[in-house]
């Protein structure tokens, strides 16, 4: 977990100004954007859930995601929208993976023993995992950049239009746009291949 530092009023830098410095590899500036929003995030964090633990967990874990992701950062001109759209979606995400298995336990009787794939299923269905994510980021890759990124927050983070649009400071026509153009490059490539 990241440490809060023992001054607060470190830096007068703007979040935009945080973000570059952070994708320039300054764990500094990680640590002021933590203590300017660590408290507002996990506010926020409990509309979504109420286990005040798990809300800072996840948290951290934005946080540590911002770290490990620091190159792709220069990128956003929005950061607090960024940031608060990012615990939204994780807190999300969270809460539907506990319904999916709330679901099976109450169903476990119902559905009898769920199937265990063997040793050669599982190798398999990695090796298959693995050819899509190579072939997806493969035709990703023809993308202008700029339609990339915003089909990736689109389809592969899950950000709406509206929102993609205030973090990237476009309008919701433009994100369109963009998706557009996307899909038309993705629709010329041929087929996935048989996996």
């Amino acid at each position: 977990m990241i440490k809060p530092l023992k001054s607060l009023g470190v830096t007068k830098s703007t979040d935009r100004q945080l973000f570059i410095r952070m994708s320039n590899g300054e764990y500094k500036a990680l640590n002021i954007l933590f203590n300017r929003y660590y408290a507002a995030l996990c506010k926020f964090g409990n509309l979504y859930e109420n286990d005040a633990a798990l809300v800072e967990e996840k948290i951290s874990d934005v946080f540590i995601q911002l770290w490990n992701k620091r190159n792709l950062l220069k990128d956003i001109t929005n950061p607090k929208p960024y940031l608060y759209v990012t615990v939204r979606n994780k807190l999300l995400k969270k809460s539907k993976t506990q319904l999916d298995l709330q679901y099976l336990d109450d169903h476990k009787t119902d559905i009898g023993l769920l199937h265990a794939p063997s040793i050669e299923e599982e190798t398999i269905i990695e090796e298959q995992n693995e050819g899509i994510k190579q072939y997806i980021n493969r035709v990703l890759n023809i993308l202008p950049k700029k339609s990339r990124r915003i089909f990736v927050m689109s389809r592969v983070e899950g950000f709406k239009y509206h929102e993609i649009a205030e973090i990237m400071e476009i309008s919701p026509r433009t994100v369109e746009t963009h998706i557009a153009i996307a899909i038309k490059y993705l629709s010329k490539q041929q087929k996935f291949p048989n996996t």
